[in-house]
């Protein structure tokens, strides 16, 4: 069965974070490679550079922390739609935050986001997000 999704990206400042989000990852089964990457600069540069290869078919799920120092997670979302332009494939973003709602609400809104959700993440919290991108194929997610 296919993954639910080619690549997760997982950006994220805080070491501790990265590393159980992307055990959660590879325990559900959803994802085909798991790229951790420690700021938002740097998860811009991966991007820049990956996203011209890819093949139309190709989705990917990027897992971002909105709080970063020096306002990493929302200038991440800013440059994100000038880089947009050269997707060929589909992408969507969750904000995995430790932030509290009324904060991220704050955040101006963005066509590419399909949820937030606060830290810790869960299997239960990432599930409940992925119903309409389930039904869209025959998808393998093993819990």
């Amino acid at each position: 069965m296919k993954k639910l999704f080619k690549k997760v990206i997982n950006i994220d400042v805080d070491p501790v974070s990265r590393y159980l989000h992307e055990l959660l990852i590879v325990e559900m089964g959803f994802a085909e490679e798991v790229v951790s990457i420690t700021d938002a600069e740097a998860g811009l540069v991966y991007l820049e550079n990956t996203w011209p290869v890819c093949a139309p078919e190709d989705n990917e799920l990027i897992l971002l922390e909105l709080y970063m120092p020096e306002g990493g997670g929302s200038a991440f979302l800013e440059k994100l739609h000038v880089l947009a332009k050269k997707r060929n494939h589909p992408f969507y973003i969750l904000v995995c935050s430790t932030m509290s709602q009324e904060l991220i609400y704050k955040f101006p809104p963005s066509p590419f986001i399909v949820g937030w959700l606060e830290k810790p993440l869960t299997i239960e919290k990432l599930n409940s997000f992925f119903p309409f991108i389930q039904s869209e194929g025959n998808y393998e997610v093993t819990r």
